[in-house]
């Protein structure tokens, strides 16, 4: 597909060093939480967290449709990844802490850490997480133990 760059997630990126594993924020509260079986439950993805956003709104002084489209296109390429990729659900739940938004998105693929790492990647997979690691203020993964998830904070610039 292409003739893209391979990204590692252990390799330098212009951004960050790497992918760390690393829980989200303590303190960190669920807003809302959706599950997704197939590529076309994205849509409906994007439509319910525009919706659910109107009832936080964002004050940190960034532009709040610049914030809501990066948390879309996070939503989107985070989501989409696992879906591609995933054994059913891929379940995606959308956080605060502070001013910050955090989307955690969790699959239960098999070898999902490896792939997170880096080390089973596609060349499409890892150009989604470099994608979202240009707009997000913080990216990791961690398993929990059911799922392997990978987080982005988003918000405040």
């Amino acid at each position: 597909m292409g003739d893209y760059p391979r990204f590692h997630v252990g390799m330098v990126s212009p951004m960050k060093q790497r992918l760390r594993m690393s829980w989200p924020p303590v303190g960190s509260y669920e807003i809302q939480q959706w599950v997704l079986n197939e590529p076309e439950d994205l849509a409906l993805l994007r439509q319910a967290l525009t919706e659910q956003l109107v009832e936080y709104p964002i004050t940190t002084g960034d532009d709040p449709d610049s914030v809501l489209d990066a948390l879309l296109l996070a939503a989107t390429e985070l989501a989409g990844r696992a879906v591609a990729r995933g054994k059913d659900p891929t379940v995606v739940t959308l956080m605060k802490h502070q001013d910050m938004f955090i989307l955690d998105v969790g699959d239960q693929s098999l070898g999902a850490a490896s792939m997170v790492q880096g080390t089973q990647q596609s060349a499409d997979e890892g150009l989604s997480l470099a994608f979202v690691e240009r707009f997000s203020q913080d990216l990791a993964w961690y398993d929990d133990g059911d799922a392997t998830h990978v987080w982005a904070e988003l918000g405040a610039t």
